[in-house]
């Protein structure tokens, strides 16, 4: 396929040029801080939006890799064994480790490998996110057997998150079903109460205080997201954890932490499963990290 009519078909289902991802500043530092020379690399488009295209070195695919981070490892075992014309298809548009960094930009020794052997990134951050089409959160909300109520916390433009029961009235039952379904090999626990009857549920970096309020706002007990804790060195977000998890405490929610990338790699293997549907050789490949 062309690389322009998958572009096209992807911007018909996600209208990712609607407006810029809330991540562009932050990328752009992180880029600048690690001395990457990304305008270099990066599309114009990319630079505009922060979605779609970041990287094009060719003008046909033949092969796309789904994963939820750019994972160095995971970008190198593809440039390794595949030829050109291979598209890295990715959540976000960055790396991440459980660590006082957390993301961090793709190597610029990589950026340079992936432009020699022809190969391109792609990637789909907030408009994944807020998709009433493929979703983190829906997809989350399948797997876990969420009966969605509504939707909650809109961040730049539309629903992260919802709310919902199941059939579970304890929560120790849910949290049975939830390790059973993710998959995680750690998940990040605080229970305060032995009840389960409202969740709420926010993929990724929902250790948000405002979403917090909303959650207990509906009336939810239990909250579960991608990450509930954080060790990261930056003050203000260090500030923002803080109040997130005391706005639990003091209003009793308990909460569930599978790791940023379990709480939404469900997304991304549904668009693995969109682009060989639509006649290219895709495979989802999981962070080996899988703890994040």
């Amino acid at each position: 396929m062309l690389i322009d009519d998958l572009d096209k078909i992807i911007r018909e289902i996600f209208n990712y040029e609607e407006f810029e991802d809330p991540c562009k500043e932050g990328l752009q530092k992180l880029n600048m801080r690690f001395g990457i020379p990304f305008e270099k690399y990066y599309t114009p488009d990319f630079l505009k939006y922060y979605n779609g295209l970041m990287m094009r070195n060719s003008n046909k695919i033949e092969r796309i890799f789904c994963m939820t981070f750019l994972d160095a490892a995971l970008i190198y075992k593809v440039l390794y064994t595949y030829g050109s014309n291979t598209m890295i298809f990715s959540h976000h548009p960055l790396g991440y480790k459980n660590d006082n960094i957390g993301f961090r930009p793709v190597r610029e020794e990589i950026l340079e490998h992936m432009r020699i052997s022809e190969n391109s990134i792609f990637t789909l951050h907030h408009p994944l996110d807020i998709s009433n089409t493929i979703s983190t959160r829906y997809e989350l909300a399948k797997v876990v057997n969420l009966d969605i109520m509504g939707e909650f916390y809109n961040f730049c433009g539309g629903y992260t998150g919802v709310y919902g029961r199941t059939k579970y009235k304890f929560f120790n039952e849910f949290l049975e079903e939830v390790k059973a379904k993710i998959k995680a090999p750690y998940i990040d626990v605080v229970k305060y109460h032995p009840r389960c009857n409202k969740i709420a549920l926010v993929p990724g970096g929902g250790n948000d205080p405002v979403a917090m309020k909303e959650a207990v706002s509906l009336g939810c007990d239990t909250y579960l997201t991608g990450v509930i804790s954080l060790n990261a060195e930056d003050k203000e977000l260090q500030k923002q954890v803080k109040e997130f998890l005391e706005l639990a405490r003091v209003n009793n929610v308990n909460l569930i932490g599978v790791g940023h990338h379990n709480s939404e790699k469900f997304a991304i293997m549904k668009m693995a499963y969109f682009f060989n549907q639509n006649g290219l050789s895709t495979k989802f490949i999981s962070n080996r990290n899988g703890d994040y």
